[in-house]
């Protein structure tokens, strides 16, 4: 394609036309290419060749949520989760109340998954080959915000989907033995910024959406945590932005959901945060 300038001349992409920027990411820097290592191969963990969970037993999950010594502990689904890694309220709160657990966390949510359509590069393994690699015991996963854009039109389509996941994954014995304590996480509220009213477009939606999760996490005799009601509350307060764009929150507003998590989880008031721990 030949570039032209705005008399028609030709020209360089880059040159007499900023509009026309050249593409580096094919070009050579001149630099030799880092070593490769063959002893990382073993960690690397590909769905050709990784293994699938074998079935087990269901276990029934009740709150408050009870943790025992060396739970392998996974986060799983969408942004909120995904985020979350940034902040690390949550997971430190974990680690304060139980020091004597040993537990083990590793976060597994994908931004945009859905519970049943969760896009991966080529030959990259699935969530489920990632919790059987890591033998967890207990599963926290957040859905609902991505499904709720399909109006309340799809609500009852949601609650088929959202059933056929939790029966698919309460009967995977990741651990090897029976299948994990699960506990569903609600999206948490929208919030009316400056520049969007992104509470007003979206959250009578998604509040129909958290009760049909409600309806089948009962259903299913799985734990859920609600943050959605306690964030719509705390978002409704004139003088905070707890997110920064209406959706994806701050750390304040993490801080926020990670005490409502902790509270609807566990039944019992946060600990006062360790800064140190959180580093």
């Amino acid at each position: 394609v030949e570039l032209v300038d705005n008399e028609g001349k030709p020209t360089v992409a880059g040159k007499g036309n900023p509009s026309q920027k050249r593409d580096a990411k094919n070009e050579k820097s001149g630099k030799k290419a880092p070593p490769q290592d063959p002893e990382l191969e073993k960690y690397g963990i590909y769905a050709e060749s990784a293994p699938t969970p074998e079935r087990g037993e269901a276990v029934e999950t009740t709150l408050p949520l009870k943790l025992e010594k060396g739970d392998r502990i996974a986060l799983v689904g969408n942004t909120l989760l995904d985020r979350g890694g940034q902040f690390g309220f949550f997971e430190s709160m974990l680690y304060q109340t139980y020091p004597e657990l040993e537990l083990m966390i590793r976060n597994f949510a994908w931004s945009a998954d859905e519970v049943d359509l969760q896009p991966r590069p080529d030959n990259f393994a699935t969530v489920t080959q990632h919790l059987t690699r890591q033998k967890i015991d207990v599963i926290f996963a957040a859905f609902g915000y991505n499904e709720s854009f399909g109006g309340e039109e799809k609500i009852d389509e949601f609650k088929d989907r959202l059933r056929a996941y939790l029966e698919d994954i309460k009967t995977s014995a990741f651990n090897g033995e029976a299948g994990p304590r699960l506990v569903l996480i609600s999206p948490v509220a929208n919030e009316n910024t400056e520049k969007v009213a992104a509470a007003d477009m979206n959250n009578y939606r998604i509040a129909l959406y958290v009760k049909a999760m409600e309806e089948v996490a009962a259903e299913q005799k799985v734990g859920f945590a609600n943050v959605f009601a306690p964030t719509r509350t705390a978002m409704d307060d004139p003088d905070t932005q707890l997110t920064i764009n209406g959706a994806h929150m701050t750390a304040d507003g993490y801080k926020v959901y990670a005490e409502q998590l902790y509270s609807e989880m566990f039944q019992q008031s946060p600990p006062d945060l360790n800064e140190a721990i959180r580093e």
